[in-house]
Order: C-alpha cells, then sequence, then structure tokens
C-alpha cells in the first residue's frame, strides 16, 4: 500500500463519516420538528445547507 493509496482510503472514510455527521444532524432536527427523518440522504450528500434548512422550517403542530 503506497502513500497515495493510503491517502485515498483517510479521504473516503473522512468524507464518509463527515456525511454520517450532517445526515444524522438534518434528520434529527427533522425529526424534532415533527416532520420526521427522511432528509438523511440529503444531509449525507450535500452537508450543511440541508441542515441550515432544517433548522429554519417551523414546527409541525398536529391538531387532534
Amino acid at each position: 500500500m503506497g502513500y497515495e493509496t493510503g491517502y485515498n482510503i483517510g479521504l473516503f472514510v473522512g468524507s464518509l463519516i463527515w456525511g454520517l455527521i450532517w445526515g444524522f444532524a438534518t434528520a434529527g432536527v427533522r425529526d424534532r420538528k415533527g416532520y420526521g427523518r427522511r432528509w438523511f440522504w440529503f444531509g449525507f450528500f450535500l452537508g450543511f445547507i440541508p441542515f441550515i434548512i432544517a433548522c429554519a422550517i417551523p414546527e409541525r403542530h398536529y391538531d387532534d
């Protein structure tokens, strides 16, 4: 395993962790606001932009 291969693996793992952090953060904010966790993949692939959008949406209130 050369220097380049190790660097590529580290970059891949780092990007995967970065995507998971933003994906779970975005899904968690949406879930807490009552919209469900469907935005995980938006957060995973697009990072902080869907997270900011999820923070900006109003909370959903259910009338029983």
